[in-house]
């Protein structure tokens, strides 16, 4: 199965090759934040080495203000978590959602329990927030942050719970079970402006789906075999 990956990759060099110097153009893309240190590096790599006359205009945000870009017209393709039921989403995956605390984290007990969220509306943070809800657990936020780096140094600081799916997971927080209600999954989509055409942007959106099932299927594979 590894050769024949590669025979497959290997040939799709080789057309994107004879094609990179037929696209120019601009394409307008945006990626949530949990993708900025994981997918969006290897996507931009690739697409821009293959397609050096294709000018990339990227932005970074929360997933529902991306998706709001999308229904306007200010971007041709996103990359969230969240949004599956949009009439633009093209659903890549799901990726199940994990309570998330620092190692020394020692207030679970606590009423009400302390969250550390991200600037809402969040898609990754609802689903905690109803489960705490319909299992009648108490919450209160200690901490608001518009990005995800802030967000992760308030839960490393022990500041608080929250939930999120393992994906580009820092080094000093871990998934937690604390005997909290089950969060389900989250969908990984691609949504495309309406009407998109554009043979680059198609070309973009081929890559960044290619290479969002790579990353997964070989992080969650090293994360089996390390568990």
């Amino acid at each position: 199965m590894r050769y024949a990956r590669r025979v497959l990759e290997l040939n799709d060099e080789m057309i994107d090759t004879l094609r990179g110097s037929s696209l120019a153009g601009v394409v307008r893309i945006g990626f949530g934040q949990d993708f900025v240190g994981t997918v969006l590096p290897l996507v931009l790599a690739r697409f821009s080495a293959l397609y050096p006359l294709v000018k990339l205009e990227v932005t970074v945000d929360i997933g529902q203000v991306l998706i709001q870009m999308i229904d306007t017209g200010d971007l041709d393709l996103v990359l969230t978590l969240g949004g599956a039921q949009k009439k633009t989403a093209h659903l890549l995956s799901e990726l199940p959602l994990h309570w998330i605390a620092s190692p020394g984290f020692k207030d679970w007990e606590e009423e009400p329990l302390p969250m550390a969220l991200f600037k809402p509306p969040c898609s990754c943070q609802t689903p905690g927030l109803e489960a705490l809800e319909s299992a009648g657990r108490a919450w209160r936020v200690a901490m608001t942050s518009p990005s995800l780096t802030g967000l992760w140094a308030a839960v490393s600081a022990g500041l608080g719970l929250t939930t999120r799916a393992e994906l580009g997971l820092p080094t000093d927080v871990q998934t937690v079970d604390l005997g909290l209600p089950p969060l389900g999954n989250i969908p990984v989509v691609l949504h495309r402006r309406r009407n998109l055409r554009a043979p680059n942007a198609i070309r973009f959106a081929e890559i960044t789906e290619e290479l969002v099932a790579t990353y997964l299927r070989s992080t969650f594979a090293r994360a089996a075999l390390l568990s």
